[in-house]
């Protein structure tokens, strides 16, 4: 009885090579081979489609393609001269009739121009398909570079944008050592899909992703002269793309090679020889944005993920950092103010992060059964830090909005992780020690308004990090309305306190400006977390 049935499956998957129709050859699927229409063709509605080569192994659209891509090329090279070199040589079949030449354009005509059985053949111009050749055209290039670039400095992009998008548009083939190496190229290419609108060219993250993971290790033996720093660069897009897509193991190995890196190329030397290098000591353009870009990427996420960070901890480094505004309580504004003015966020985003992974480092350490010295020694550690963080706070806050809207989210993020360094710093004493429940308490409200008043409308992205501060603080206004709620006598159950309604307040605007954010999986999941334990309040 299935007999018949199984010879049709193996007529189907013993199919010769070269014997499927050009669009399942094309599709690289599996075709039966069914003339005059095969069955993948059949079931797809595509009848037209659906064509078989012939003795010469091409069909009929094949070499309509090849001829319209001909001539749209050779349109473009005599409307661009200037892009096509004074050696360019064309060359033609030498048994070609020499009048094919010169019916091109009629050809040409003829194709545009068909009747409408003809229009139905599958040709597909470039664009169709840009996503085939290793490298996308140009117009589609600057697509993805424009919108990406707008983004760079929250995927931790410490390159020149400027030089890296003309660079990247350089008329040679990727791998040229004038271009950005081809990982990173191709990474930007990813994240570029990944922020677009489209959700059919978001279909394609796969696609690039995959060859950026495939250039990498090799682009590492290759020849470029920046091969080491567009590996480092690649490292660090590729985990904020793993972190805002909520894959925290995959974000955490590139976290580590990142840092691996740095350390290996010189860009990131240990204590013993002077890693946080001023700028102008630094031996190479940029190299103290590498530098910066690496540690916050390293400590933000060992903080957030309860992880050792990978690059060293050095007390060293943590003094030459805080020198480069001033020692608690001095007067620094002007230097933020030249921070800012130069560009300089990086470093404040920086410090930030040191000072929130220096609390959680101290409150690791500590433990209810320390001796009378340990105890004297963590409350004046406890005490220094406490301070910092607060005169850093204060100085941030003084900042106003920037002309760039890229240093505008870097300041947006370094506020939080400054007012996150304070919760971290007090949360363990938070049941016990008043005055450190009311500072936990006035760093998370800190952080809800910072999100209530930014602009985020129009954003389509911001630093995965954000998402971990903003579930902290909402953490911490949940657990406050919900003892709020509880010391009501019984007789007012329905008669919120003031503060309580004000908390509330801030918590429903907050997590109203977070939903922005919610296509992302790593802050959809925070969210989630952040609803259930408001609901059971």
């Amino acid at each position: 009885m299935d007999g018949p049935s199984q010879s049709a499956e193996n007529h189907e998957y013993h199919l010769q090579r070269g014997q499927a129709c050009s669009y399942c050859r094309r599709r690289k699927m599996r075709c039966d081979g069914r003339r005059p229409i095969c069955g993948q063709c059949s079931r797809g509605s595509r009848p037209d489609d659906c064509e078989y080569t012939g003795t010469t192994g091409r069909s009929r659209a094949d070499i309509l393609e090849e001829d319209i891509s001909r001539i749209q090329n050779r349109i473009y090279e005599l409307e661009h001269p200037e892009a096509a070199s004074d050696q360019s040589v064309f060359l033609h079949h030498p048994y070609q009739q020499p009048q094919r030449l010169a019916q091109l354009p009629s050809l040409s005509s003829r194709i545009l121009n068909s009747s409408p059985n003809l229009g139905r053949l599958p040709v597909q111009s470039p664009i169709d398909t840009w996503w085939d050749p290793p490298e996308p055209p140009v117009d589609m290039i600057k697509v993805l570079l424009d919108t990406f670039l707008p983004y760079a400095s929250d995927w931790g992009f410490f390159l020149d944008t400027a030089d890296f998008r003309r660079d990247a548009l350089l008329p040679t083939a990727m791998g040229h050592p004038s271009r950005p190496s081809p990982p990173l190229l191709t990474a930007v290419y990813l994240i570029g899909i990944t922020l677009s609108d489209s959700a059919t060219m978001k279909t394609h993250q796969k696609t690039f992703l995959s060859r950026t993971l495939s250039a990498l290790p090799v682009s590492l033996s290759g020849n470029h002269p920046q091969k080491a720093t567009h590996a480092l660069q690649t490292e660090i897009l590729l985990s904020n793309y793993f972190y805002a897509a909520g894959r925290l193991l995959e974000g955490r190995y590139h976290t580590t090679a990142a840092a691996s890196l740095a350390v290996s190329s010189a860009k990131m030397r240990p204590e013993s020889q002077a890693s946080f290098q001023s700028p102008e000591e630094s031996v190479e353009e940029g190299e103290i944005d590498r530098r910066w870009t690496t540690i916050i990427l390293d400590k933000s996420w060992a903080v957030a993920l309860g992880n050792q960070p990978n690059l060293p901890d050095s007390s060293e480094s943590f003094n030459k950092a805080w020198q480069e505004y001033g020692t608690p309580g001095s007067n620094t504004s002007h230097l933020l103010e030249n921070t800012v003015a130069s560009a300089k966020m990086l470093k404040l985003l920086a410090q930030a992060t040191i000072l929130w992974e220096r609390a959680n480092n101290l409150m690791v350490s500590w433990n209810a059964n320390m001796s009378r010295q340990e105890s004297a020694k963590f409350s004046g550690d406890f005490d220094v830090l406490d301070t910092r963080i607060n005169d850093f706070r204060t100085r941030i806050a003084c900042i106003g909005p920037s002309l760039h809207a890229s240093a505008d989210h870097q300041l947006l993020v370094g506020n939080s992780i400054a007012h996150a360094a304070v919760i971290q710093l007090h949360s363990t004493f938070a049941q016990t020690n008043p005055e450190s429940k009311q500072k936990c308490i006035a760093a998370a409200k800190c952080i809800l308004c910072l999100i209530a008043r930014a602009n985020l409308r129009n954003l389509a992205f911001i630093n995965p990090i954000i998402s971990s501060i903003w579930v902290t603080a909402c953490e911490v206004v949940v657990a406050e309305i919900a003892a709020s709620k509880g010391a009501r006598p019984a007789w007012a159950l329905d008669a919120p306190t003031a503060d309580e309604t004000a908390l509330v307040g801030f918590f429903d605007r907050a997590v109203q400006g977070m939903h922005r954010f919610k296509p992302w999986p790593l802050l959809k999941y925070h969210l989630a977390k952040i609803e259930q334990a408001y609901s059971a309040v």
